[in-house]
Protein backbone atom coordinates (compact mmCIF):
# COMPACT_ATOMS: atom_id res chain seq x y z
CA UNK A 1 0.00 0.00 0.00
CA UNK A 2 1.55 3.46 -1.14
CA UNK A 3 1.22 5.91 1.59
CA UNK A 4 0.05 9.35 1.13
CA UNK A 5 3.41 11.05 0.23
CA UNK A 6 4.24 8.04 -2.44
CA UNK A 7 0.43 9.06 -3.90
CA UNK A 8 1.02 12.41 -3.80
CA UNK A 9 4.73 11.89 -6.11
CA UNK A 10 2.95 9.31 -8.07
CA UNK A 11 0.21 11.59 -9.09
CA UNK A 12 2.39 14.94 -9.39
CA UNK A 13 4.42 12.69 -11.96
CA UNK A 14 1.31 11.31 -14.11
CA UNK A 15 -0.70 14.43 -14.01
CA UNK A 16 2.38 16.69 -15.52
CA UNK A 17 3.34 13.83 -17.82
CA UNK A 18 -0.06 14.14 -18.91
CA UNK A 19 -0.52 18.39 -18.91
CA UNK A 20 2.67 17.45 -21.05
CA UNK A 21 1.04 15.58 -23.62
CA UNK A 22 -2.05 17.61 -23.57
CA UNK A 23 0.14 20.87 -24.43
CA UNK A 24 0.97 18.05 -27.50
CA UNK A 25 -2.47 17.36 -28.49
CA UNK A 26 -2.04 14.12 -27.15
CA UNK A 27 -6.10 12.55 -26.20
CA UNK A 28 -4.12 10.18 -23.88
CA UNK A 29 -5.55 10.20 -20.83
CA UNK A 30 -3.83 6.85 -18.88
CA UNK A 31 -0.27 6.16 -18.27
CA UNK A 32 0.92 3.36 -16.71
CA UNK A 33 4.22 2.89 -14.64
CA UNK A 34 5.33 0.86 -17.36
CA UNK A 35 4.94 3.43 -20.32
CA UNK A 36 8.31 4.25 -21.42
CA UNK A 37 8.78 8.02 -21.54
CA UNK A 38 10.18 8.44 -25.29
CA UNK A 39 8.86 5.15 -26.89
CA UNK A 40 5.64 4.88 -25.51
CA UNK A 41 4.56 8.47 -24.81
CA UNK A 42 6.77 10.05 -27.65
CA UNK A 43 8.58 12.73 -25.23
CA UNK A 44 11.45 14.15 -26.42
CA UNK A 45 14.50 15.10 -24.44
CA UNK A 46 13.49 18.45 -24.36
CA UNK A 47 10.13 17.50 -22.97
CA UNK A 48 11.70 15.14 -20.66
CA UNK A 49 14.18 18.38 -19.37
CA UNK A 50 10.80 20.37 -19.11
CA UNK A 51 8.96 17.87 -17.09
CA UNK A 52 11.59 17.35 -14.65
CA UNK A 53 11.61 21.42 -14.30
CA UNK A 54 7.89 21.34 -13.37
CA UNK A 55 8.35 18.18 -10.98
CA UNK A 56 11.38 20.28 -10.12
CA UNK A 57 8.61 23.39 -8.96
CA UNK A 58 5.97 21.28 -8.11
CA UNK A 59 7.89 18.68 -5.97
CA UNK A 60 10.62 20.78 -4.71
CA UNK A 61 12.88 18.28 -5.48
CA UNK A 62 15.83 17.77 -8.06
CA UNK A 63 16.95 13.96 -7.95
CA UNK A 64 18.98 14.35 -10.83
CA UNK A 65 21.32 17.30 -9.66
CA UNK A 66 22.90 14.73 -7.31
CA UNK A 67 21.46 11.49 -6.89
CA UNK A 68 20.33 10.58 -9.61
CA UNK A 69 21.63 9.84 -13.18
CA UNK A 70 19.00 11.30 -15.91
CA UNK A 71 20.32 8.95 -18.06
CA UNK A 72 18.73 5.82 -16.04
CA UNK A 73 15.52 7.19 -16.37
CA UNK A 74 13.18 5.37 -19.23
CA UNK A 75 10.11 4.79 -17.86
CA UNK A 76 7.36 6.63 -15.73
CA UNK A 77 8.05 4.29 -12.93
CA UNK A 78 11.95 4.92 -13.10
CA UNK A 79 10.80 8.77 -12.82
CA UNK A 80 8.23 7.93 -10.14
CA UNK A 81 11.31 5.79 -8.01
CA UNK A 82 13.57 8.56 -8.32
CA UNK A 83 11.94 11.13 -6.96
CA UNK A 84 10.74 8.83 -4.28
CA UNK A 85 13.64 7.50 -3.42
CA UNK A 86 15.00 11.38 -2.96
CA UNK A 87 12.14 12.28 -1.01
CA UNK A 88 12.53 9.64 1.34
CA UNK A 89 16.70 10.63 1.78
CA UNK A 90 17.53 6.73 0.87
CA UNK A 91 21.12 6.93 -1.43
CA UNK A 92 21.10 6.37 -4.56
CA UNK A 93 21.97 2.97 -5.86
CA UNK A 94 25.38 2.62 -7.38
CA UNK A 95 25.66 1.45 -10.62
CA UNK A 96 26.66 -1.87 -10.84
CA UNK A 97 29.80 -1.14 -12.85
CA UNK A 98 30.38 1.41 -15.26
CA UNK A 99 31.59 -1.01 -17.95
CA UNK A 100 28.50 -3.10 -17.94
CA UNK A 101 26.53 0.05 -17.95
CA UNK A 102 28.25 1.19 -20.98
CA UNK A 103 27.66 -2.67 -22.69
CA UNK A 104 24.31 -2.34 -21.69
CA UNK A 105 23.83 0.85 -23.25
CA UNK A 106 25.55 0.13 -26.41
CA UNK A 107 22.98 -2.98 -27.04
CA UNK A 108 20.09 -0.59 -25.99
CA UNK A 109 21.72 1.26 -28.91
CA UNK A 110 21.83 -1.51 -31.31
CA UNK A 111 18.87 -2.71 -31.09
CA UNK A 112 17.12 0.05 -31.66
CA UNK A 113 18.87 0.45 -34.86
CA UNK A 114 18.57 -2.58 -36.24
CA UNK A 115 14.54 -1.74 -36.15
Amino acid sequence: MLNTQEQNVTQSIIDEILALLAAKGSTQSKIDESDELNAHLGLTSLELAQLVAMLEVRLDADPFATQTPITRIRTVGDLIDAYEQFLSGEPAEPESNSSDALLAAQQRAASRRRK
